[in-house]
């Protein structure tokens, strides 16, 4: 279908939405205050999504066929009702992912939740060693993140454990250490995301350079990521994005849903003109197939085909364009490059090569 089919059917409805994943920010309490939370969590102000939309939520993510939710904060454990969010899950057979900050386990009864639930733990962990990790999160921070990990290893969890590091320029430089502690810790997977230009990450200027930061992932992807035993799954980078895949007359959303009830189409969205409803006063079914999501969606099809900066690019109508939510959060533009043409062009490149052999 070309695109301005697809545009039109978005708005006569013959284009149709689901999800592909679900991330639900329950509250926005938290223990520590991160230089790079985009959520700005631990505030002063303590705001928790009712437990009844949760549940609604996750009985409308079964029904779109979903194994497993992403559930976060804030520190997602500091959710009053998160006993009761775990058990819902477990009587729906809906598998959870908890991402946690790993430090907020002085009351055994959080070890107790997670050994009767069983969740899959995503730690935060920004550096191989305390200078490098609290000067982000906080003194202290990173003996007992790694206590933590440390305790479910030795305990045996039967769940995955695995480890996520913002890439800042602290970070890019001991990314072979935290590779090397990793190892040693024995988690089952580390990955590394982008730092999100929004909240005290925006604040705190954390801005990196361009071509150090291309070097660095170009290693991690190239050589760290191929060694199996590193378990390193890289730095996830894709020009072309779900939300502009069209398959059976479906785009699927990855949604992001914020502890004030706001839905934006995905996790990296943060900015209050992406908000696409709120579950507070309407079911998700109904917001992602709102007019607003549609007119967010046809947003994505004029970006793709109306990038300025792409029309003397020679793989302008082979690339997706890139993350959207990228170019707003750092440029705070949706019709601009995300900064990550070098890594797509690449990507092309090494595609068509396979293609060949």
């Amino acid at each position: 279908m070309k695109d301005i089919e697809v545009l039109m059917g978005l708005f006569d409805k013959t284009i149709n939405f689901s999800m592909e994943k679900l991330y639900i920010e329950l509250t926005n309490r938290c223990n520590l205050k991160c230089k790079h939370c985009y959520n700005d969590s631990n505030n002063g102000i303590c705001i928790d999504l009712p437990i009844e939309v949760v549940k609604n939520m996750l009985i409308y993510t079964k029904k779109c066929g979903l194994t497993s939710v992403a559930l976060s904060g804030g520190e997602a454990l500091l959710y009053p009702k998160i006993k009761e969010v775990f058990a819902f899950c477990k009587d729906i057979e809906l598998e959870v992912f908890l991402l946690t900050n790993g430090t907020y386990f002085d009351e055994g009864k959080y070890m107790d939740i997670l050994f009767e639930y069983l969740p899959e733990v995503q730690v935060s962990l920004d550096g191989p060693n305390p200078s490098s990790n609290d000067i982000i999160r906080g003194e202290g921070n990173f003996e007992r993140a790694v206590s933590f990990i440390k305790r479910l290893k030795k305990s045996g969890y039967p769940k995955r454990v695995t480890v996520n590091t913002v890439l800042t320029e602290h970070t890019l430089s001991n990314y072979g250490d935290m590779v090397r502690l990793c190892n040693e810790l024995g988690v089952n997977e580390l990955t590394y995301s982008f730092i999100t230009m929004a909240g005290r990450a925006k604040q705190s200027n954390l801005q990196i350079n361009n071509d150090y930061f291309y070097s660095v992932v170009k290693d991690i992807n190239t050589n760290i990521k191929s060694k199996k035993q590193n378990n390193c799954q890289g730095v996830g980078i894709n020009h072309v994005c779900s939300l502009t895949t069209l398959n059976n007359g479906i785009i699927k959303l990855q949604p992001k849903v914020t502890c004030k009830g706001e839905v934006f189409p995905c996790q990296m969205h943060h900015k209050p003109e992406y908000i696409i409803g709120n579950v507070n006063t309407c079911s998700l079914d109904d917001v992602l197939n709102s007019e607003k999501s549609r007119r967010f969606i046809a947003l994505m099809y004029l970006r793709k085909n109306y990038m300025e900066e792409c029309n003397r690019c020679m793989f302008k109508t082979i690339c997706g364009r890139g993350c959207m939510a990228k170019s707003v959060n750092d440029y705070s533009n949706p019709m601009s490059v995300d900064g990550c043409c070098v890594f797509y062009k690449e990507l092309i490149v090494g595609e068509i090569k396979g293609q060949l052999n």
